[in-house]
């Protein structure tokens, strides 16, 4: 699992703990809950892995709390994740969703709103 913690200037930092490997790639949707909504923190924890990997950082590096832009994520990048979230959660979002939701936290949030869609 990736937990955050705070650093000295109040930014907080993902960090890896043992019990999660990050993969480069996209889990398939059965990662999520039975139910009709994703787990929050899973979808969290997957942004922290993917976003990582798209900007060649450690996951344990990574400032959640900055947004997407300032992680170095670019419209390209924001792309490539769309495509991924879709992959993730079967469910189709616009890659401009990155400059709605701007950190990681923001983004797993609304993301663990929307319904699984059925295929």
């Amino acid at each position: 699992m990736i937990q955050t913690r705070p650093t000295p200037s109040g930014h907080r930092k993902a960090s890896a703990t043992s019990d999660m490997i990050i993969s480069n790639r996209s889990p398939g949707r059965n990662v999520g809950n039975s139910g009709d909504v994703f787990d929050e923190a899973q979808i969290q924890d997957w942004l922290v892995g993917r976003v990582a990997a798209l900007v060649g950082q450690p996951p344990e590096n990574l400032d959640v709390t900055m947004a997407f832009d300032r992680i170095g994520i670019d419209s390209f990048h924001a792309v490539e994740l769309a495509g991924e979230v879709r992959n993730y959660l079967g469910q189709d979002v616009d890659p401009t969703l990155l400059y709605d939701y701007v950190t990681i936290p923001s983004l797993a949030q609304y993301l663990a709103s929307l319904p699984r869609l059925e295929s």
